[in-house]
């Protein structure tokens, strides 16, 4: 094989990696744009290269304290764009035996510490930390123990 072969190999051996990240890191060595993207080619033939199986790796890593519509998101921002990142997000909820609002209401229980009674100003910056995890403010005022948030 050839020289951004072997470290092609080396790179997926430490960590799974998007055809882009693995394009990118192979650029910055210096091969030859031929040399990468017949490399990148082969290893998606022999199955070493995968996106979908990247992006459900990432996925596992993030269901725990994002929202799904904040994970499709940096899955397009780091340019891993599956068909469908709706099915693989759903296949990882079902293999983590969790559910979007499970994740959200451990990250209120985890932000409330166990305070029955937070005050405002905590409320409106668990609201923050939530909508910065990309879920809904629906989806936050259901969750939260106070409903009035406007």
């Amino acid at each position: 094989m050839t020289p951004a072969w072997d470290k092609a190999i080396e790179l997926l051996a430490i960590a799974e990696h998007s055809e882009r990240d693995l394009t990118l890191k192979l650029k910055k060595r210096g091969y030859d744009e031929e040399e990468i993207r017949e490399t990148v080619a082969r290893l998606f033939e022999v199955g070493y290269l995968d996106n979908d199986r990247y992006a459900k790796a990432y996925i596992r890593r993030s269901i725990k304290g994002k929202s799904s519509r904040r994970i499709r998101q940096e899955l397009s921002r780091k340019g891993i764009c599956p068909e469908d990142p709706d099915r693989l997000i759903l296949e990882v909820y079902r293999e983590e035996d969790c559910t979007e609002r499970e994740t959200l209401e451990r990250l209120v229980e985890r932000k409330l510490r166990g305070n029955p009674h937070p005050d405002e100003k905590e409320l409106r910056r668990l609201f923050a930390f939530l909508q910065r995890r990309g879920f809904s403010y629906h989806d936050i005022a259901s969750a939260i123990p106070v409903q009035d948030m406007a």
